[in-house]
């Protein structure tokens, strides 16, 4: 049985051949970079991402949304 690889290539839209010399060993598994592109555009989608305001934690839920922000003193 060969070991779990620690490191896996995201398959999405960028020129194959820009990265394929750095990507030829790894496994693929599907995506698309959608998730960074709305990121680095400022797209902050509530369903998609936490925002946090100034000066709140984060503390985790017991539900589906996983994580929330919590405002100050961190009491969750």
């Amino acid at each position: 049985m060969s070991p779990t690889p620690s490191l896996a290539v995201i398959a999405c839209a960028v020129r194959e051949d820009e990265v394929r010399h750095l990507v030829a060993d790894l496994p693929q598994v599907p995506g698309d970079a959608s998730l960074l592109r709305d990121l680095l555009a400022g797209r902050w989608n509530e369903s998609r991402f936490l925002l946090v305001p100034p000066r709140h934690g984060i503390a985790l839920t017991a539900d589906a949304t996983i994580i929330r922000a919590i405002p100050p003193p961190f009491s969750p």
